[in-house]
């Protein structure tokens, strides 16, 4: 998660123009590392990077709306950024994000928000009005569904109680919190750890995908089809913002197929919600018999980490995972020529069917 900035503190931040030199200048560097960028946070602007405090008035709406889009520009259209407060991004581009406009591509629906005094007190340090509170914490909460959410805890004074467990865990919840920095303020940190839901802090940032059932056919022949049904719940404080590809493994440790699912969304499967989807799929006509694992994929989108296990998306279930495979086994299915049900000859791949 990188962030550029000119000072670590209230020193002088440089010129527009000389930002958007700078950004330029770093895009080759991005776009060739955009594999292992979770997000980018939209620094450049004031004391630490975090849009306030500017010496050269980039905090204007006119100067920040174009660092931001250049940074979005320098940056592959399959990655985000992080704005510091909901006030900057309405300024930008307006209403919260809709159902209809998440993930499609445009400036609006890849810029995330970021909060880095979050419990500091009842605005945040700033990070809301105090004269519209709820307003834009019901902005964040509903951009927050698609897009990322994170920062670090501070404090400005002795005292604050906004950093006990039951409210900490309420904001997360309720802002789809992805990920906190764990290095500061180190005593808010320590106060998860002494009362208690640090763990489960750890455990729900993000997303935490489960799987609650999964039906999976025993039996099924060569150039056989059959309909793949899956319900997950999702108990993460947050979502995949990030588009990952989901396909459906059919493996015996000798022989391999896989399918990509295209219609089915992984980020659309929603903090605290049940996820359902079912795939119709054909088997190729010329698989061996014998027991397969029938398994769901989820790896990393970037095709120079999609063969490695480390990147793939892991259940919370207990049972199921392959380390070595990278994917969760939904059960074992045979394959058996004298299985029920209709074959195609013809069939040369394992494949997507209709909708069922």
């Amino acid at each position: 998660i990188p962030r550029f900035a000119y000072n670590f503190g209230f020193e002088d931040d440089a010129p527009l123009s000389r930002v958007l030199a700078h950004i330029a200048q770093i895009t080759p560097v991005l776009q060739a590392n955009a594999d292992v960028i979770a997000v980018l946070h939209a620094g450049f602007i004031g004391a630490w990077g975090e849009w306030h405090a500017s010496t050269n008035d980039l905090t204007s709406p006119e100067n920040s709306k174009q660092i931001a889009e250049a940074l979005l520009d320098a940056l592959p259209a399959s990655r985000m950024i992080q704005v510091r407060t909901p006030r900057a991004k309405e300024a930008m581009w307006g209403a919260p994000l809709t159902p209809a406009e998440a993930f499609d591509g445009s400036y609006k629906a890849r810029t995330g928000h970021l909060n880095d005094c979050f419990l500091c007190n009842d605005t945040d340090a700033g990070t809301y009005p105090s004269s519209d509170l709820e307003t834009y914490k019901t902005f964040v909460a509903q951009e927050t569904l698609f897009t990322p959410m994170g920062g670090e805890t501070c404090q400005l004074n002795e005292g604050n109680q906004r950093g006990d467990c039951a409210t900490t865990l309420a904001e997360m919840e309720r802002l789809h919190w992805s990920y906190i920095n764990l290095d500061f303020f180190e005593p808010a940190i320590e106060r998860w750890r002494t009362e208690g839901c640090f763990d489960t802090i750890e455990r729900r940032l993000g997303y935490r995908f489960g799987l609650v059932e999964a039906d999976v056919p025993p039996h099924v022949r060569p150039g056989g089809n059959f309909v793949l049904r899956v319900q997950l719940h999702n108990d993460g404080f947050g979502s995949l913002y990030n588009e990952r590809p989901v396909f459906v493994v059919l493996d015996d440790g000798s022989n391999r197929y896989e399918v990509e699912l295209p219609s089915v969304d992984a980020r659309r499967w929603a903090a605290g919600e049940d996820a359902e989807w079912s795939a119709h799929l054909e088997l190729p006509s010329n698989v061996p018999e014998g027991d397969y694992a029938l398994a769901v994929w989820l790896p990393d989108e970037a095709a120079a980490l999609r063969a490695n296990p480390a990147f793939s998306v892991r259940f919370a279930n207990d049972a199921g995972w392959d380390p070595d495979q990278g994917y969760h086994v939904l059960g074992q299915v045979q394959i058996d020529d004298d299985a029920a049900g209709s074959s195609n000859p013809d069939a040369a791949a394992f494949t997507v069917l209709d909708e069922p």
